[in-house]
């Protein structure tokens, strides 16, 4: 959604020269109410993507105060762009407030938890290089190498058409570094710059199929280049979708298709590896339990653990210690090398293991946590 939304702002964006006075045409007007509308929402849906539109904001500000004086500048400012994010806020507050049943500052919430005490690390955190090294040719894949072709080889023949195309190049440049500044790191964060990454992709394409059209043997060349493009993301594309840590939705659909032998599940594994009620789809309600992964609380003792590592820290006693107090699921689901650990608890509370289905290779290359196989245990006294 994030990238769809500054996708969408982006189109409205002004990249070329344009001036705001009575007698400019509507249409610019109308973009740079757009634009803002666009960068507002984005901008309320996940606070940090003001650091994606802080340079488009100060560079249209600079652009505009040249064009057209301070006047036209404040003008922008103080009635179009405040207004316009003013409203989106106003907007996500009474959302929340309704939803919420109480006055609530998502935005703010935000803003606290990430920036002002800085706690995303909890969920993991990556070196400085990560998105140049990992996160952008993981996500661009073959189309890196056209991207740096292009860039080195319009900087070796000076033939870049005008300073305006370098923009987009400079926002992805400028995302990659501000946001290497953060320790936790995401692919999902600079998601909104991919599409911009494929405009240079097609540029790289559209000088090739130049270069490779004044040559011999010219429709060959064109074929094995498409074919170094398209075919490992095709392959890539059917590992990812179909293969890889498929088994956690395998071990939803085998729940599914026993629904009425049921009657409650529990996940012991790490926080968000499998999903929930999205995929069991059912008519009853079924109790289903993952382990807890919230954000520790501030002022918490240094070294307090979140459920889901209290459990990777000595998964026996945990679950001994947890179901003195809760009722036992009818189902429990897990990774397949944590059974081993589990045995004694499985066998004195007469679980039978009733499914397993293949996850994804060279678990622990992904994750220590992980295996190769996800089973599911229920009661045995319930009919297979």
């Amino acid at each position: 959604m994030e990238t769809t939304l500054f996708t969408v702002m982006l189109y409205y964006y002004p990249l070329y020269p344009f001036t705001l006075k009575k007698t400019q045409s509507k249409s610019v007007i109308k973009n740079c109410w757009a634009w803002i509308f666009f960068a507002g929402l984005c901008c309320v849906m996940r606070p940090t993507n003001a650091l994606m539109c802080a340079p488009l904001f100060l560079n249209q500000i600079i652009y505009i105060l040249k064009q057209d004086g301070a006047a036209q500048a404040f003008s922008f400012v103080f009635i179009r762009f405040i207004p316009l994010l003013l409203f989106w806020l106003v907007t996500s507050i009474a959302i929340d407030s309704y939803m919420y049943g109480k006055l609530s500052l998502v935005v703010f919430q935000f803003l606290k938890f990430n920036v002002f005490e800085n706690r995303s690390h909890m969920y993991g955190t990556q070196p400085w290089h990560w998105y140049l090294s990992q996160g952008f040719p993981v996500m661009l894949l073959t189309h890196t190498l056209l991207i740096v072709w292009l860039v080195y080889y319009r900087i070796k023949n000076s033939t870049w058409p005008n300073p305006g195309t370098l923009k987009p190049l400079y926002l992805v440049l400028y995302v990659n570094v501000v946001y290497s500044l953060f320790a936790h790191k995401e692919f999902r964060f600079v998601y909104p710059v991919l599409p911009l990454c494929f405009v240079f992709c097609g540029k790289a394409l559209q000088q090739l199929n130049l270069i490779i059209a004044s040559r011999s043997g010219g429709n060959l060349l064109k074929i094995t280049l498409l074919a170094l493009v398209i075919v490992p993301q095709i392959l890539f594309a059917f590992y990812f979708s179909v293969l890889h840590q498929r088994g956690t939705l395998a071990a939803m659909d085998s729940l599914r298709s026993r629904a009425d032998q049921v009657k409650s599940v529990h996940f012991l594994m790490p926080c968000h590896h499998a999903p929930g009620y999205s995929h069991i789809h059912t008519e009853k309600y079924i109790p289903m339990r993952h382990l807890d992964c919230s954000p520790i609380p501030a002022g918490s003792p240094e070294g307090t653990l979140d459920e889901a590592d209290q459990f990777y820290e000595d998964p026996l006693s945990f679950v001994n210690q947890m179901y003195k107090n809760e009722n036992k699921p009818s189902h429990i689901v897990m990774y397949e090398d944590m059974a081993g650990t589990l045995a004694p608890f499985l066998n004195q509370s007469n679980y039978c293991l009733m499914d397993k289905r293949f996850h994804v290779f060279l678990p622990h290359v992904h994750d220590r946590r992980m295996s190769e196989y996800v089973s599911i245990y229920h009661d045995c006294d319930l009919q297979q």
